[in-house]
C-alpha cells in the first residue's frame, strides 16, 4: 500500500534539492561572470555551504526508510 504522507515527504525533499541546485548554479554563473570581468568572486565557500541549511537538504533531512 502507498503511504501518501511518505510520498509527499520524498517529493518535498526532491523539490528542495532542485531549488538548491538552481540557486547553486546561479551562484556559479555569477562567479564566472565576475571572474571574466576581472572582479572578485561574489560567492565563496561558506556561501555555497550555507545552501545546505537554507534549503534543508543536510544528511539529517533525507527521508529514511520506515519499514
Amino acid at each position: 500500500m502507498i503511504d501518501i504522507e511518505r510520498e509527499y515527504e520524498i517529493l518535498d525533499f526532491k523539490a528542495r534539492l532542485l531549488r538548491a541546485e538552481i540557486a547553486m548554479h546561479g551562484m556559479v554563473a555569477l562567479n564566472k561572470q565576475r571572474e571574466i570581468q576581472g572582479n572578485s568572486l561574489g560567492y565563496g565557500e561558506m556561501d555555497f555551504a550555507s545552501i545546505i541549511d537554507e534549503f534543508g537538504i543536510g544528511d539529517n533531512c533525507i527521508p529514511t526508510y520506515r519499514g
